[in-house]
């Protein structure tokens, strides 16, 4: 059995969120985003060229950085879901985690993909960064709605299990709203 105290609970997310934030940092002043210009042949034999203007970094090793951090943290979140399986079910979380990490990563495959194919010039530059930004907020709209959406259903279902004991000894009846 481990027992992990508030403070540490957050001086870990502290540690995380310091480690995101160094890389953005570190990204930023080595490689600033500039206006890049892509050349496009319109049509095989004709001599229309297109061009396409994209704000990014030069390397694209830096995205791809990003994203084996944060499949470094859907590994530890799922091994963490794993090893929380057989807990009380009252304070059992792994099924929510489990989905999170589902859903994170089948999001973090799209955005790979798309990038990929941005890179390499077989998608337009524009199409790229509205597509990737659409994944990052749809990604983190769902979130919330994978943790809170069920544990409203399931309070609506038994408002009994949300009362905690200090509500129980202040009050005769259920909590009502």
């Amino acid at each position: 059995r481990v027992q992990v105290s508030r403070k540490a609970m957050f001086s870990s997310l502290g540690a995380l969120v310091a480690i995101d934030q160094l890389y953005l940092i570190v990204w930023t002043v080595v490689s600033p985003p500039k206006a890049t210009e892509h050349l496009v042949l319109v049509d095989e034999f004709e001599n229309t060229v297109e061009s396409r203007l994209m704000c990014q970094s030069d390397p694209s090793l830096w995205y791809y950085g990003m994203e084996a951090w944060h499949f470094l943290l859907l590994l530890v979140a799922s091994v963490l879901a794993f090893q929380s399986r057989d807990i009380v079910p009252a304070f059992n979380e792994s099924r929510s985690i489990g989905t999170m990490v589902y859903s994170f990563f089948l999001f973090m495959i799209l955005r790979l993909i798309v990038f990929g194919l941005g890179d390499r010039g077989m998608i337009n530059p524009s199409v790229m960064g509205a597509s990737l930004c659409l994944l990052y907020v749809v990604d983190t709209l769902f979130a919330p709605v994978i943790y809170i959406v069920p544990k409203c259903l399931q309070a609506r279902k038994d408002p009994n299990a949300y009362i905690t004991s200090r509500q129980s000894l202040n009050s005769t009846g259920p909590v009502t709203g």
